[in-house]
């Protein structure tokens, strides 16, 4: 009798546990798929507020089911979007005026836990991390990821080469990390090559700012990067952040002072005509950026940045 009711419970419990992984699956997917939602909102005060919860609720739905890939790709992106669209952001002044502060450490956080949630997504398709950051690795990365990686991957991969991309840039100091500039680099170009409309671009526009970003002894051209930039900018002209990103990482490090006054005009009129499209001002200069709602965060972003950089114009000349 002991035995039937010890099996019964046993049962039960597994049923239990098929069940919440089976809904766990299902949110995780309707989440994936509804993610970019969060492009098309421009109120970054709001996102500041209401993403981190969000992130801890995956966090808490990733710890009952670890092998669940779509909650993986969630965190890698939801940490990585967030610490670059936020705490990175909060940290402008402090990077630009080379002040490492309790701001730029928590953007560096931020980009730690989507490398760690990018680390779980490899381990998971079979590639170790002993493996991953062999300094070989680079050179096998899309005979490895070819074999072992499947197109719903890209995703995952993309920001989390992102993250490892920032966190690199942001301790510039530390070798180690210096050391896995590669892996970004052949990261990036595999998913670029796979996917290059991803994410509204975003792929080529992480290639343009590990270019700009990375020390010319290291393998860095300048002038690789300012036609990566103005490429991006032709491409997606509603996309501000790419200008924004242009006078950030290749016009303030090259001291171009003539360039940046006019990149800065151009970014402020064109940031004013999008703002008004969020207050309900539209008119035929700007309905263009109504009908592009997908890079309202981006914009949003950028205006923001350029009142940081506008505030501190006179110290980075």
């Amino acid at each position: 009798m002991k035995l039937i009711i010890f099996l019964y419970i046993l049962m039960t419990l597994s049923s239990c546990s098929l069940i919440r992984k089976k809904a766990i699956g299902v949110t995780s997917e309707v989440a994936l798929k509804g993610s970019d939602e969060i492009f098309t909102d421009g109120n970054l005060t709001l996102l500041e507020k209401a993403i981190p919860g969000n992130i801890k609720f995956m966090e808490g739905l990733w710890y009952v089911d670890k092998e669940n890939e779509n909650l993986l790709t969630l965190l890698i992106k939801s940490y990585a979007g967030y610490s670059y669209g936020i705490l990175e952001a909060d940290a402008t002044k402090e990077i630009l005026l080379d002040e490492k502060g309790v701001m730029t450490l928590r953007a560096i956080e931020g980009y730690e836990k989507a490398i760690f949630y990018g680390e779980k997504l490899l381990n998971l398709k079979g590639i170790s991390l002993k493996q991953f950051y062999n300094k070989d690795f680079p050179n096998k990365l899309k005979r490895v990821f070819d074999d072992q990686l499947d197109e719903q991957d890209l995703v995952g991969v993309l920001y989390f080469a992102q993250a490892l991309g920032s966190s690199i840039n942001l301790q510039r100091e530390n070798i180690a990390k210096m050391a896995n500039l590669n892996h970004v680099k052949g990261m990036l170009d595999y998913v670029c090559s796979r996917s290059p409309q991803i994410e509204g671009g975003n792929c080529a526009l992480f290639q343009a700012v590990i270019e700009a970003s990375t020390p010319t002894l290291l393998g860095g051209d300048p002038k690789t990067s300012q036609k990566m930039f103005l490429k991006l900018m032709r491409e997606y002209p509603q996309n501000l952040l790419v200008r924004s990103s242009y006078i950030q990482y290749h016009l303030i490090p090259m001291y171009k002072e003539q360039e940046f006054k006019e990149e800065m005009l151009k970014l402020k009129g064109e940031t004013e005509l999008w703002y008004k499209t969020q207050i309900g001002q539209i008119n035929n200069k700007n309905k263009i950026y109504k009908k592009m709602k997908r890079f309202n965060f981006y914009n949003a972003l950028a205006m923001k940045k350029y009142e940081i950089i506008r505030s501190i114009k006179n110290e980075l000349f």
